[in-house]
């Protein structure tokens, strides 16, 4: 989409613009930085030991149940299940 470079609130109304219902990102700080109601999109933010490929592929099916479920527009953190 050619987004490359984009700073958070341009790539937010991007995607507002394209019908894009989710957003995906490690970034923690982006609900203090952006008032993410206005955009009216779900946002994931993936929270794991570290931002490793294979750290953050653990949270995928996470993301994928979250999706099949249903998800309204908000914040939805994603971290890793506590080992029982």
């Amino acid at each position: 989409m050619k987004w490359n470079g984009k700073k958070n609130g341009e790539l937010l109304g991007l995607m507002t613009l394209a019908g894009f219902d989710v957003f995906v990102t490690m970034d923690k700080a982006l609900p203090a930085q952006q008032n993410l109601e206005k955009f009216g999109i779900a946002v994931f933010i993936l929270r794991g030991q570290n931002n490793k490929l294979e750290t953050l592929s653990e949270l995928i099916p996470l993301v994928l149940e979250k999706l099949k479920a249903g998800v309204v527009p908000g914040v939805i953190e994603i971290s890793r299940r506590p080992k029982t």
